[in-house]
C-alpha cells in the first residue's frame, strides 16, 4: 500500500513539473512573438514609476487622480536634441529649427513667459532659442528657472531701434517688429511672441518659405512666424511695404503696418511657397467681434488642431483682472484649471491637457470644447498682384 502511494505521489510531482514547464515555455514564445514597442515600454515605465499613485477612474474621460504631480515633459534642445534638417522622407526643411524672441525695454519675465520657453524647448526641441533684449537680463524666479532648465537659451543684447530712417518709433511693438524681421531674414527660423504656448511641433510647416496666421478678418498676425533665411516674400514685404509705411508713422495705428500690411501684401503676392494658417495660430481671438475678451484664457474652445495658444494678456487682463493668475501660476496651480489656458499649460508641463486631481478632491471632466467659426476666405488682389520668384 505504501509503495502504491509513493508511486502515485511521484506521478503527481512529475505531472506538476511538466505543466509548469509548458506554461513557462508558452510565456517565452508569446513574449518573443509580441515584443513591447517603445510606446508600450514607456507606458510600462510610467506605470511602474507611479505604482500605487495612478488612480484614474474607468469613467474619467480627461482627468487623472494621483497622489503626486506627473513627471514634467523633459526639455531636450540644443546639443542634446536631434538636429532636424530633413524630414522623415529625406526632404530638406526650408526654415531652420531655431527660435527667436524679442524683448524691448524692461519687460516682466513671468510664468507665461516661462511656459512659452518651456513649450518651445520641450516640444519643438530647437537647436537654439535666441532671446534678443535691450536692457538687462531679467532675474525673476521664473527667469532663473528658465535659465536653469533650458540649456539652449542664448541671451543676445541688441540696440533698441528707437529711430529707423530718421523716424522716431515711439511704440515698443513697432521696434519689436524691426528686430524680429531683421533677425528672421538674417538667420531664418521661428519667431514667437512672449505669450505663446506651443502645443505641437511646427515641423510640418517648415517646408514653406514663409508662414504666419490670420488674426482679424483683414489682418495677418506677425506674432508667430516661420521664415526661411532671406525669404523672398518676407524680404520684399519688410523692405517694400513695412519700412515704406513707416515713413508716415502714426503710433495710434502702429498695428496696421505689420498685421494689416501683411494681409494686403499677401493678397498681392500669393504663392505656393507662402502659407497662412486660418485659425491654428491666433484663435480663439480675445477681442470684441471675435471670441471676446478672455477667450484665450477662460474659454473652452477646441485646441486639438491648434499649433499654439496665443494668449494676448495685454488685451485681456485689463478687461478681466481676475485672470491675472496666468502671470504667477506654477504646475501646481494649473493642474485643476478647467479652461483653455489650463489645458495648454498642462501640455507644456506634463504633455497632456488632462486635469489632475489628488485623492479626496472633487473631480470633474473638462468642460466641452467649442468649435471656432471660420473667417471669410482671403481673396487675391488681382489688380495689384504679382508673383515673387526666386
Amino acid at each position: 500500500m505504501n509503495q502504491l502511494v509513493k508511486k502515485w505521489f511521484t506521478v503527481l510531482i512529475v505531472a506538476f513539473v511538466i505543466v509548469l514547464t509548458i506554461v513557462f515555455l508558452e510565456k517565452i514564445v508569446w513574449e518573443s512573438k509580441e515584443p513591447l514597442n517603445s510606446e508600450k515600454k514607456q507606458q510600462q515605465e510610467v506605470i511602474t514609476q507611479f505604482k500605487g499613485q495612478l488612480l484614474k477612474s474607468t469613467h474619467a474621460k480627461n482627468y487623472t487622480i494621483r497622489k503626486t504631480l506627473p513627471v514634467l515633459v523633459p526639455i531636450i534642445c540644443g546639443v542634446s536634441a536631434k538636429k532636424r534638417e530633413y524630414d522623415e522622407s529625406g526632404k530638406k526643411y526650408k526654415v531652420p529649427n531655431i527660435v527667436h524672441l524679442v524683448r524691448i525695454g524692461d519687460m516682466a519675465f513671468d510664468a507665461l513667459m516661462y511656459l512659452t520657453l518651456r513649450s518651445m524647448a520641450s516640444i519643438q526641441q530647437p537647436e537654439v532659442i535666441y532671446i534678443y533684449y535691450t536692457t538687462t537680463i531679467p532675474t525673476s524666479k521664473f527667469a532663473e528657472r528658465a535659465n536653469k532648465e533650458i540649456p539652449c537659451l542664448q541671451w543676445i543684447k541688441v540696440e533698441d531701434p528707437e529711430y529707423v530712417n530718421g523716424v522716431h518709433l515711439t511704440v515698443k511693438n513697432t521696434r519689436t517688429d524691426i528686430v524680429r524681421f531683421t533677425k528672421l531674414l538674417e538667420h531664418g527660423g521661428i519667431y514667437v511672441d512672449n505669450d505663446v504656448i506651443l502645443l505641437k511641433s511646427f515641423d510640418p510647416l517648415r517646408h514653406y518659405s514663409f508662414v504666419a496666421g490670420r488674426e482679424h478678418t483683414h489682418s495677418i498676425n506677425d506674432g508667430i512666424m516661420l521664415v526661411e533665411q532671406n525669404s523672398d516674400f518676407a524680404n520684399k514685404f519688410y523692405h517694400e511695404s513695412y519700412l515704406k509705411a513707416l515713413e508716415n508713422y502714426d503710433p495710434q495705428i502702429f498695428f496696421k503696418y505689420a498685421q494689416d500690411g501683411l494681409y494686403e501684401f499677401y493678397r498681392q503676392h500669393m504663392g505656393l511657397d507662402v502659407h497662412i494658417e486660418e485659425f491654428a495660430f491666433n484663435r480663439p481671438l480675445p477681442f470684441d467681434g471675435y471670441e471676446g475678451f478672455g477667450a484665450a484664457i477662460s474659454s473652452h474652445y477646441d485646441l486639438s488642431e491648434n499649433y499654439v495658444l496665443h494668449i494676448h494678456p495685454g488685451s485681456t487682463i485689463g478687461q478681466k483682472p481676475e485672470l491675472k493668475y496666468i502671470h504667477t501660476d506654477t504646475e501646481e496651480e494649473v493642474r485643476t484649471r478647467d479652461n483653455i489656458y489650463g489645458a495648454a499649460a498642462r501640455i507644456a508641463y506634463f504633455g497632456s491637457p488632462d486635469l489632475i486631481f489628488r485623492p479626496g478632491e472633487k473631480v470633474y471632466n473638462r468642460a466641452p470644447t467649442i468649435k471656432l467659426k471660420p473667417l471669410p476666405k482671403i481673396e487675391p488682389d488681382n489688380e495689384n498682384s504679382s508673383i515673387i520668384t526666386r
